[in-house]
């Protein structure tokens, strides 16, 4: 956690918000910090990383391409996420 209480997050600083919120949900995802079938909250995400929820969508929505979530991103569901 960093010093303003908001997870850190992996990545080089050349990196945009949305990659670096990407690589560090796919690392969840990966050690099992996320579990099958979890919902995962965009607003709430965006309140554990201290950020808006356009990088969170951005993450939630390539990690969504690449099937590693199920679910829907769409701004039709405020506040929804996907599920791992």
């Amino acid at each position: 956690m960093g010093a303003d209480g908001s997870l850190g997050v992996l990545g080089t600083d050349n990196d945009n918000l949305g990659a670096k919120i990407y690589r560090t949900l796919k690392t969840r995802l990966i050690i099992g910090d996320v579990a099958p079938n979890d919902c995962v909250s965009i607003r709430k995400l965006a309140g554990e990383f201290g950020v808006s929820t356009m990088p969170v969508r951005e993450a939630l929505e390539r990690l969504e391409s690449e099937n590693a979530l199920a679910g829907s991103t769409k701004p039709s569901l405020p506040g929804a996420g996907g599920f791992a």
